[in-house]
């Protein structure tokens, strides 16, 4: 019970942060900064409860007790780059078939343009494309890949995968009632959706919802994440690579490349990803990276 309260008290300062600021919509700057600045300093609050629960061994010592709190918070440094590809790739797998679609958007729209005006114009082109896919001149493109992955990860994985575990629950527990809290976290969309943006209250509860359950079902896999591999860089940069992808345009998808072949690589995606999900996520294939853990019955 203890555990659940502290979730809730991470997630009530992380989404309250966002409304203490009256004013514009969303993705208005001053209202993305004022929010960017809200979540940093909720997060410096949100690892609170587990601090709390920390046992009293790893105490003994500044330096033990400091090292200990790292390590649960996924923050050590890893040693070998296969933290972060092997996720990466594996994600990549289940988004096959939009990353085949927005390749060859990509490429109609950059890339064959520019015909025979040489490598110079040709390479200016794929910058003008990687630009405008990563968004990386707007508040909105630093909030979607940037802050929001780094807080939103480390309130609703690294404060609570540990508070959880520590507490006794069991991994499949753990990977299951986490991303619970990260999807109520989404709910206040809804507010947005209804008085911001004008959606009719029933449309608001279809996308808020479809919205929520996205979200949970995709926090089951980071969580795992976190747990098999020790670390809070893998599902960070899941979580901006998704956010990078967005939900799959399957609509535009079928138009572009024809019903039958775009079911295809979807299906192939998700059988690539079922496939790989075992070995990609091993908790064997990680200890190399750390070593050893010091936080045994945490992670895997």
């Amino acid at each position: 019970m203890h555990a659940v309260l502290g979730c809730l008290f991470s997630t009530v300062i992380y989404v309250g942060s966002l409304y203490i600021w009256r004013g514009p919509p969303r993705d208005h700057p001053v209202t993305i900064k004022r929010r960017m600045l809200s979540v940093t300093i909720a997060s410096t609050l949100a690892w609170i409860p587990l601090l709390l629960t920390l046992p009293s061994g790893s105490k003994t010592s500044l330096f033990s007790f400091q090292a200990h709190l790292v390590e649960l918070l996924g923050l050590r440094p890893p040693c070998c780059l296969k933290i972060v590809t092997y996720p990466l790739f594996l994600t990549a797998t289940f988004f096959l078939g939009p990353i085949i679609f927005f390749l060859l958007m990509w490429y109609k729209t950059y890339i064959a343009k520019s015909g025979m005006k040489g490598l110079g114009t040709w390479f200016g082109e794929v910058q003008e494309a990687a630009r405008d896919l990563l968004d990386i001149d707007s508040l909105v493109g630093w909030r979607n890949l940037v802050v929001a992955p780094i807080t939103e990860e480390f309130v609703f994985r690294a404060c609570m995968a540990p508070l959880l575990r520590l507490q006794g629950y069991g991994v499949l527990a753990t990977v299951f009632v986490t991303p619970l809290f990260f999807g109520l976290a989404h709910l206040h969309h809804l507010h947005d959706r209804v008085h911001n943006q004008g959606f009719p209250l029933k449309s608001a509860i279809v996308n808020v919802g479809f919205q929520f359950t996205y979200t949970t079902i995709f926090g089951w896999y980071e969580t795992y994440l976190f747990l098999s591999t020790g670390s809070l860089l893998a599902p960070v940069l899941v979580h901006s690579f998704a956010n990078f992808l967005g939900v799959p345009p399957f609509g535009d998808m079928a138009h572009q490349l024809g019903p039958h072949r775009s079911l295809a690589l979807t299906v192939l995606g998700v059988i690539m990803f079922i496939a790989l999900f075992g070995p990609l996520t091993s908790a064997e294939l990680y200890k190399s990276c750390y070593g050893t853990h010091t936080t045994a019955g945490v992670f895997l």
